[in-house]
Formats: C-alpha cells, sequence, structure tokens
C-alpha cells in the first residue's frame, strides 16, 4: 500500500503539472486513479520519485484517451505529442520508467476501469504549446526566467525553499522587534516593582507583558533550532513566574539535551522530579532513554502512555493532525482553548512543542514504535495502522533524510539546487519593493497575512490552576527550518 505521505506528494505534481498545461480532465482523472491506488493493498508507489509515478499516470491517461494516435497523422509538427516527447520534455523522467511505472499502474486497477477522457480535436497542440520552453534541462538554466520556466518540475522543492527563506527573515526581525519591545518594557517597570514581583510576574500587567516577550524570544530562537539563545530566556521566565503559566520548563530540558549539557538536565530533572505533567513525562522519558537509562526510560515512558496515550499517534505519524490543530493553536501558537488531561488536543500542543526531538534519530523513533505497541497490547487496545507499516515510514523518512544531509543527489537536482538562492532572493527582493512604504518587521507581517495583535489566549480560570497550564506559544509548525544544529 502507498504512504500517506507519498500519495499526497504524486496528487501535488498531478496538479501542477495540469495547472502547468494538461487539461482539466487530467486533474481529475488523475485524482481519481491516485484514489483506487490507495487502497490497492499489494501495490505500492513509495519506491523511485513521485514525479515518475505523477508523469505515469498522466502518461496512461494520455495513452488510453487516445492523444497520442492524435499526433501521429502530423508524425513531424513539433507542436505533436510522441510518447517519447510527453517523458522527456513534459514529465522530465526516462521514458522506459514511465512506461514501465504505467504498466504496474494498469495491472494494479480493476481491469473494467477506464483512465479515459474526452479531449479536443487540438488537445496535443494547446498541452504542447503550453508546455514549450528552450529549458531542456537544469543545465540550460541561465538567468532568473529560464528558472522560473523550468521549475513546474520541481514545485515542492521550491516553495519549501521560499517558504524556509521567509520563516529565516521572519524570526529574525521579529526576535529584534521583540528585544526592542522588551527593553520599552522594562523602562516602564519601577526597579523596586521588577524586584518585589520576581517570581510572581503575572501579578502585573507591566510585568507580565515584559515575561510575554522575554518568552516570545525563546520560542522564536527555539524554533529556528537556536537552542543556545532560547534557553537563557526560557530560564529567566520559569524565574519570573513559578507558576510557570507559558510552560517554559517544557523547552528548557529539550534544549539541554540538544546542546549536550547533561548534567545540567540531571539537575533539572532531580528539581521537578514530583512534576508527573504529561510534557514532562515523556521529556523524562527521553532524556534518560538519551542517557542510556533504560530502567527509568521505560518506567517514564509507561506512566507518560498512562497519562496520555494519544501522543505517541502525532509523533509516529498515525493520526491526522490537520482538524485538530487548526482548532488548537492560533497563528502564534496560542492555545485557543482548555484542553483536558489525556485528550487529542493535548497531545497536539505536545507534539508542537517537542516533535523535533523525537524526530532526530530513527533509533529514537523506533524505540517509542516498539514501547507504544508493547503498551496497546497489554493494555488490549487496538487501532487500524499495523506496526510494520510505521516502521518501514520511519525507516524511509530517515533513509530521505540522509540522502538530503549527504547531499546525495543526481546531477540535475545538484544544478538547480545551485540555484534555489537565487530565485528565493529575487522573489523577497521584489516583496519588499511592492511594499517599501511601510518598514521591513510590517512587511514580514504583511506576507505571513498577521494582522492582528497575537495575544495568546488565556483563560482566568487556568491563570488560577497554572501548575496544570500547558500554554504554547509560536507554534514549530509555523516556523519551521533546516534540522541543522547549532554549536
Amino acid at each position: 500500500m502507498t504512504s500517506k505521505i507519498r500519495v499526497e506528494e504524486i496528487v501535488d505534481l498531478i496538479d501542477f503539472l495540469c495547472i502547468c498545461g494538461f487539461p482539466e480532465e487530467f486533474e481529475i482523472m488523475g485524482r481519481l486513479i491516485v484514489d483506487k491506488l490507495s487502497y490497492v493493498s499489494d501495490f505500492s508507489m513509495d519506491n523511485g520519485k513521485a514525479k515518475e509515478w505523477s508523469g505515469a499516470i498522466l502518461y496512461l491517461i494520455a495513452k488510453e484517451s487516445g492523444l497520442f494516435k492524435m499526433s501521429e497523422v502530423r508524425k513531424n509538427d513539433e507542436m505533436c505529442i510522441s510518447e517519447e516527447k510527453m517523458a522527456k520534455l513534459i514529465i522530465r523522467v526516462k521514458y522506459d520508467i514511465m512506461k514501465y511505472n504505467a504498466d504496474k499502474i494498469r495491472k494494479a486497477l480493476p481491469k473494467n476501469f477506464k483512465c479515459y477522457v474526452k479531449l479536443k480535436n487540438n488537445a496535443a497542440y494547446e498541452i504542447m504549446s503550453n508546455f514549450s520552453t528552450n529549458v531542456k534541462s537544469a543545465k540550460d538554466i541561465t538567468n532568473i526566467d529560464d528558472i522560473c520556466e523550468y521549475f513546474y518540475d520541481f514545485p515542492l522543492q521550491v516553495l519549501e525553499a521560499i517558504e524556509d527563506y521567509i520563516n529565516q527573515q521572519f524570526r529574525k526581525v521579529t526576535i529584534q522587534n521583540r528585544k526592542d519591545l522588551l527593553e520599552e518594557a522594562r523602562n516602564k517597570i519601577p526597579d523596586d516593582v521588577f524586584e518585589n514581583l520576581h517570581g510572581r510576574f503575572l501579578d502585573n500587567n507591566e510585568t507580565m507583558t515584559y515575561l510575554r516577550l522575554k518568552f516570545d524570544i525563546g520560542i522564536l530562537n527555539y524554533v529556528g533550532y537556536n537552542f543556545k539563545d532560547a534557553l537563557q530566556p526560557f530560564k529567566e521566565v520559569l524565574e519570573l513566574d513559578k507558576t510557570d503559566m507559558f510552560g517554559a520548563r517544557h523547552r528548557i530540558l529539550p534544549c539541554l539535551i540538544k546542546l549536550n549539557r547533561l548534567e545540567e538536565a540531571k539537575q533539572f530533572v532531580s528539581e521537578f522530579k514530583n512534576d508527573e505533567s504529561t510534557f514532562m513525562l515523556y521529556n523524562k522519558a527521553l532524556y534518560y532513554h538519551i542517557c542510556n537509562d533504560e530502567v527509568n526510560a521505560n518506567l517514564y515512558i509507561q506512566k507518560a502512555f498512562e497519562k496520555n496515550n494519544i501522543v505517541p499517534k502525532y509523533i509516529l505519524g498515525i493520526e491526522d493532525k490537520s482538524f485538530e490543530e487548526e482548532n488548537v493553536t492560533d497563528f502564534m501558537g496560542g492555545v485557543k482553548s482548555i484542553y483536558s488531561e489525556g485528550s487529542k488536543e493535548e497531545a497536539l500542543v505536545y507534539k508542537n512543542v517537542i516533535d523535533l526531538f523525537w524526530r532526530d534519530t530513527q533509533e529514537r523513533r523506533l524505540w517509542l514504535l516498539d514501547e507504544y505497541f508493547s503498551y496497546l497490547e497489554r493494555s488490549n487496545i487496538e487501532i487500524e495502522v499495523k506496526r510494520d507499516y510505521i516502521e518501514n515510514n520511519i525507516v524511509k523518512y530517515f533513509e530521505g533524510y540522509q540522502k538530503i544531509k549527504d547531499k546525495n543527489l543526481d546531477e540535475e537536482e545538484i544544478q538547480v539546487k545551485k540555484y534555489l538562492d537565487i530565485i528565493i532572493k529575487e522573489i523577497f527582493e521584489a516583496y519588499k519593493e511592492e511594499y517599501n512604504h511601510i518598514d521591513e518587521y510590517d512587511f514580514i507581517k504583511k506576507i505571513f497575512d498577521n494582522n492582528n495583535e497575537n495575544e495568546i489566549y488565556v483563560d482566568e480560570d487556568l491563570i488560577l490552576n497554572q501548575n496544570d497550564a500547558e500554554i504554547t506559544s509560536f507554534s514549530q509548525d509555523i516556523f519551521n527550518s533546516s534540522d541543522d544544529d547549532e554549536d
């Protein structure tokens, strides 16, 4: 069976190629074919490249709809489509791979299912006109126009690179903005008030504003993988607010682990030895596992499962988070509503806070997978997804990650990667030129359609029970970045 992630990749590529030049009927039929294939248990499109499968699907539709026969009477016309032309100039995959995959798809589909769409008489001409280009391969790229013309073949890669670049700019500018606001907030607080309220900064509006800004600086560095600069603000927030309404303690332990400051982490765990909240139980389990203390690791992971057994579903990619995420956190990661212990909402908030540490290594995820399925078996809890299927997805994820990390790319991918910085920066500069009447911070906010004050949602009842409060700010998923470690 094809993994959900690969299905989404193939559908995205089919949609994009159809936007670029194939008739709408190809997109509708392509989606229908992918949907049918996704339920075939003994067939998978996980091997090879997504574009090889999306291309094979479009090729199959073209073949069974008679597109190539339309061109046979005008073989020498450059606006005609042959099977080889479709592979080389439009899909940009090897012809034999495209045809081989199409044959496998045809065999996997029901025999009575027809991949047929009704075509206009001039369909071949229109398609070739839409895909007509002088940029035959990445080697032909010489300027920004060539990049834009060529990149229809790499839509996901470009979009992710652009998003990553703008995210970096957002963090850089926003951190400075928060630092400026923090200085202003400090100047408004008399020294005696600052000292007397130490540990009780929620008791005063001005000190609470200061606390919030300090926490924001920590979060912005945290989601940017700058754990060294994130750690101190989190420590200060915890000192200034002993109730820890913002949940700084849940980020401190992961930061210490990431920075390999395990002796400090040990002291921190000891300091919060009586804290058995969901977040802290999972964090302690991860800490002990990293320290090779399997006795305590197993003890705390079992306690964590008992507290909330939905968390592993999000970390391991079993649970669909699309609906819950939209309803749990706002743009800045503020919690929209109070969630109950053991709920899906609590699990999703934890995933947004800590997931990057669980997915650091394949071994970590496989350990969690083993422990989780052992727990399910002991507890007589059944889930639809099989353990082997999840393990296979984890292994494949890290194989792909290692390929990128090792820069083990083929020649064409390397050539394309060379030009990504160029296109990203030119797009960014074009945005700046368009909005040159506003300052850089406001410009960045405009890109993200962030026109409100981004207040953290805090309920008065929750403030009265701060020991149980798990408040997050700046969702990791909004500001994701590369997995490079900080020194």
